[in-house]
Formats: structure tokens, C-alpha cells, sequence
């Protein structure tokens, strides 16, 4: 969960962190939960896992050429009432990125 933090100038920033304890905790003696961890929380920007900097190659596209399948799987593993939605935010979002000023009008319901 990112920590908030506000600066003398009343400014919000966030420093993406997340701590996992091992006691009790099966998942931390896999010894690949780290990298998976940076490939799921990637888009939040994680900086740091268990007060270790994470490194730029684990943020780089390797780890998606290591678990890009499990999110296929994931994905596929959705029922089409899950998969509706979120297939018209994808839509809204390209089209708010990527097509013209005119398509971009519609994009409003991307924030809830």
C-alpha cells in the first residue's frame, strides 16, 4: 500500500512501498514473490520491498516475459460480467490516450 506523506508546501506525494513479513507468511518463502509482486504493482510505480530499492531491470518489461501468462490465465479465468466492464474502461482509455480530441469527449465515465 503506498505511503502518504505531505511536504512543507501542503503537497500530497506518494513513495510506493510494500512490506511483507515472512513469519506466517507462506507466500514470502517462494522465491520469486518479489519479482511477481513488482510485475502486479508496476503501474503504481513501487519503489521499494522491504526497504530495498527495487531495482530498474525488475521494473523493465523482463518480468512480463515471465508472467504475462499467469495474467492470461487470470483474465480468462473471469466471468462476462467481469469482463464487460472492464473491457469498456480499456476502450474509454485507449480512446482517451490515443484517438483524437473529438473521440477523447466521451471519455467522462473513466472516473467513477
Amino acid at each position: 500500500m503506498p505511503k502518504r506523506t505531505t511536504s512543507n508546501s501542503e503537497l500530497t506525494t506518494y513513495q510506493p512501498s510494500l512490506h511483507v513479513t515472512k513469519e506466517g507468511n507462506p507466500l514470502a518463502g517462494n522465491e520469486l514473490w518479489q519479482s511477481y509482486a513488482v510485475y502486479r504493482l508496476t503501474h503504481w510505480g513501487l519503489k521499494s520491498i522491504n526497504g530495498k530499492d527495487v531495482s530498474a531491470e525488475l521494473r523493465s518489461g523482463t518480468l512480463t516475459k515471465c508472467f504475462d501468462s499467469l495474467g492470461y490465465v487470470a483474465l480468462s479465468c473471469l466471468h462476462q460480467t467481469a469482463l464487460t466492464p472492464l473491457a469498456k474502461r480499456l476502450h474509454t482509455l485507449h480512446c482517451f490516450c490515443c484517438c483524437s480530441s473529438s473521440s477523447s469527449e466521451d471519455s467522462g465515465d473513466l472516473i467513477d
